[in-house]
C-alpha cells in the first residue's frame, strides 16, 4: 500500500496530466481548426507580432547589454579555515565518494559535515571512509532540515552548502565576497555527456553568465543555486524560523529570504565554475522539471511578491520578481491557449521558430559561442519542452498543496506521507480542475478562433 502511495506521487503523476494536453491539443484539431490551417501573413498578424517581438525582446537585449562583472576571486580572501562544507544527501553513495575526494584537496576532513537524510545504501559508510564528519539521521527529514540539524555542529564564520554531485574543482571559494554580502552563488555548469546535457550546459550558462551577471553589479542576484551556495553562517541559522522546509525551490526560497532580510540582504556571483551531474535522458529531465523546478517556482510566489512590494528593494530585484510572477506564471495560461494554435498553424509554427532562433543567437554571441551552434536551432523546441514541464509542475503542486490540505498536514512536504486514499482524492481532483480548464478555453475560443487577429495573438503570447 505504501509502494502504491510513493508511486501515485513520484511516478504516475505525470501521465494523466500528459494525456489531458495531448486530448486537449486533438480535440482542438478536430472541432477547432479541422485538421491544419492555413495563416498568412498578414496586416493583423504585423500589428500583433511587431509589439509582440518587443515585449519578448526586452528581457533577452536588456540582460545581455550588461557588462562582464564577475566579481574577484583572489587568494587573499581564500580564507577556507572559516569555513564548514555541509552536504545534506539520501542515497548518495553512487556519487558522494567522488565528491569527497574533490573536496579534501581543499578541507580538512573535520570541516565536512555528510548529513545523511534516511539513507538506506552505503552514503554512511563512504563517509566513515573518509574520515569527515557524519551526521546520520536515520529517518528522512528532507533537505532544510538535514541541514538544519548540521548547521548545530557548525563553529565557523561561513558555510558552504553542497549537493553530494558536485566537483569544486579548481574553483576558489572567495570567503572575502561575504564581507558585504550574506549569500555568493556560483557559475554552475553541467557535465558534459551527451546531446541533452549539451542543451542543458546552453541553458545553464545563459543563465549564470548572462541572467546572474546582470544583477551581479548590484548584488540582486535571484538565486544561489542549491547545488552550491557560500553562506555566512548566522543566515543559515536565521533562516531557519523563516525557511518552510519545502523541498522543491528550497534553493530559490533561501536566496529570496536574504534578500528580504533587514541587514546585508545581498547575494552576489562568484567568477568561479563547478560541476554537477544533470539529467542525461529527455524523461529524466522532464521529470526534474515536474516534480522539481516546476513547483519550486509557484511555491515561491508568496516571496516573490512580498521583494515586490518591499520598501527598499532595488530596481533589478523588483523587474525580476514582477517578470517571474507576471510573465512567467500568470502569463502561462495565456500560453496553454496558444499552445495548439502553434501544433494545427504551421505557417505560424515557422515564423514563431524562426524568431526564436534568431533571438537565441543574441546570448549565444554573448556568451562566445562556447556550445555548439546546433543547440540554437534545437532551443525553441526545448522551450516548449520546458513549458510542457512547467504546465504539468504547476498541477504536480496543485496536487501536492491539495493532499496536504485534505490530509490536514502541517507541513508542505508532509504529502509524500499522506494515505493512499487522501493521494487518490487529490490526484482525481487536480484533474478535474484542470479538464475543466481546458474545456473552458475551448468553449470560449471556438466562436472566434477564426479570427486572424485572435490567433496570432494566442500564438505570439506563447513567447511572452
Amino acid at each position: 500500500m505504501g509502494h502504491l502511495g510513493k508511486k501515485i506521487n513520484e511516478q504516475i503523476l505525470i501521465y494523466p496530466f500528459l494525456v489531458i494536453i495531448l486530448l486537449y491539443i486533438a480535440f482542438y484539431g478536430v472541432f477547432v481548426t479541422h485538421g491544419f490551417a492555413e495563416s498568412k501573413l498578414n496586416l493583423w498578424f504585423l500589428v500583433i507580432f511587431i509589439p509582440i517581438i518587443l515585449i519578448d525582446c526586452f528581457k533577452t537585449v536588456l540582460e545581455c547589454s550588461a557588462t562582464t562583472n564577475f566579481h574577484n576571486n583572489s587568494l587573499k580572501d581564500h580564507d577556507l579555515k572559516k569555513i564548514t562544507v555541509i552536504i545534506p544527501t539520501k542515497d548518495g553513495g553512487s556519487t558522494l565518494g567522488a565528491t569527497l575526494v574533490d573536496l579534501l584537496k581543499k578541507f580538512k576532513p573535520k570541516q565536512i559535515i555528510v548529513a545523511s537524510n534516511g539513507s538506506t545504501d552505503d552514503t554512511c559508510e563512504i563517509a566513515r571512509r573518509y574520515k569527515v564528519r557524519l551526521l546520520n539521521i536515520e529517518k528522512p527529514i528532507g533537505k532544510i532540515d538535514a541541514i538544519n540539524e548540521a548547521l548545530k555542529l557548525v563553529r565557523t564564520q561561513f558555510c558552504l552548502t553542497m549537493d553530494d554531485d558536485v566537483l569544486v574543482g579548481n574553483a576558489k571559494i572567495n570567503t572575502g565576497l561575504l564581507k558585504n554580502a550574506s549569500g555568493v552563488a556560483f557559475r554552475v555548469l553541467p557535465k558534459i555527456k551527451n546531446w541533452v546535457t549539451q542543451i542543458q550546459a546552453h541553458e545553464y550558462r545563459k543563465s549564470m553568465d548572462v541572467g546572474k551577471n546582470f544583477h551581479n553589479s548590484t548584488a540582486t542576484v535571484q538565486n544561489i543555486s542549491g547545488a552550491i551556495g557560500l553562506f555566512h553562517t548566522k543566515e543559515l541559522i536565521r533562516q531557519i524560523n523563516f525557511h518552510t522546509g519545502e523541498f522543491s525551490g528550497e534553493d530559490l526560497q533561501r536566496t529570496l529570504l536574504i534578500h528580504l532580510g533587514k541587514e546585508n540582504n545581498r547575494v552576489v556571483l562568484s567568477q568561479s565554475i563547478v560541476e554537477t551531474e544533470v539529467p542525461n535522458t529527455l524523461w529524466s529531465l522532464y521529470k526534474q522539471r515536474v516534480f522539481g523546478w516546476g513547483p519550486g517556482l509557484l511555491s515561491n510566489t508568496k516571496n516573490l511578491f512580498k521583494i515586490l512590494i518591499k520598501k527598499d528593494v532595488h530596481p533589478k530585484l523588483r523587474y525580476e520578481a514582477f517578470y517571474t510572477l507576471f510573465l512567467v506564471i500568470i502569463m502561462d495560461p495565456l500560453r496553454l491557449i496558444a499552445l495548439p494554435i502553434l501544433i494545427w498553424y504551421p505557417t505560424i509554427t515557422i515564423v514563431v521558430y524562426l524568431f526564436y532562433v534568431l533571438l537565441e543567437l543574441i546570448p549565444y554571441i554573448k556568451l562566445q559561442r562556447k556550445e555548439p551552434l546546433w543547440v540554437i536551432f534545437i532551443t525553441p523546441i526545448y522551450g516548449l519542452f520546458n513549458f510542457l514541464a512547467r504546465i504539468t509542475g504547476s498541477l504536480v503542486f496543485l496536487y501536492r498543496r491539495t493532499a496536504v490540505f485534505l490530509a490536514k498536514k502541517p507541513r508542505l512536504d508532509d504529502y509524500r506521507t499522506v494515505s493512499v486514499g487522501y493521494r487518490l482524492a487529490s490526484l482525481i481532483i487536480s484533474c478535474f480542475i484542470f479538464s475543466y480548464v481546458i474545456i473552458l478555453i475551448m468553449y470560449v475560443v471556438k466562436p472566434i478562433v477564426g479570427s486572424t487577429l485572435f490567433q496570432t495573438l494566442l500564438t505570439l503570447s506563447f513567447i511572452l
